[in-house]
């Protein structure tokens, strides 16, 4: 028995909304990196904040977390790349920075260095075993010029503190 042309059109009908409903979902094609890196106690630390690729990109909000009793905030400095884009850092709270830049323009390129953070690496009162630190990231917004939002996997590496 063949199907009905009325069943054959239904079934099409289901194949093509899953197909536009799959093209319709924001896919993860940029990957927000920090890398890992160490430091002893005293000493300063710089992380980079990195985009794999980026298209088109004119706003960024990032919310961070770093351990204060171990890490001190000291100043964060853009790059060539994103020197057209304005910047405020708010680092009233230790222990949280809110980044935001933000362009008329969008920037684009490939191994994207956003922007480098300074801190400084408290000195221990006693001598202990390489510690990890955790830098975290609970809230990270991307735009375009054309106010677009953009969407972006995470990947943070740990920050190694030595005696």
């Amino acid at each position: 028995m063949k199907p009905s042309n009325k069943v054959r059109g239904l079934g099409l009908l289901l194949v093509l909304s899953v197909f536009f409903v799959s093209m319709a979902q924001p896919t993860s094609a940029m990957t927000l990196q920090i890398p890992g890196t160490f430091a002893k106690a005293g000493e300063t630390l710089t992380l980079s904040i990195k985009l794999d690729a980026v298209e088109n990109l004119a706003g960024i909000k990032l919310v961070m977390g770093y351990n204060a009793d171990i890490l001190t905030y000291k100043n964060a400095k853009k790059t060539e790349i994103t020197a057209s884009l304005m910047h405020v850092i708010n680092d009233r709270v230790p222990g949280k920075l809110i980044i935001v830049m933000a362009g008329a323009r969008g920037i684009k390129g490939t191994d994207v260095t956003l922007m480098t953070l300074t801190f400084e690496v408290k000195k221990s009162s006693k001598k202990q075993d390489p510690a990890k630190t955790a830098v975290t990231i609970s809230d990270v917004q991307l735009m375009t010029d054309k106010l677009e939002e953009l969407s972006c996997d995470i990947e943070i590496e740990p920050v190694l503190i030595k005696p």
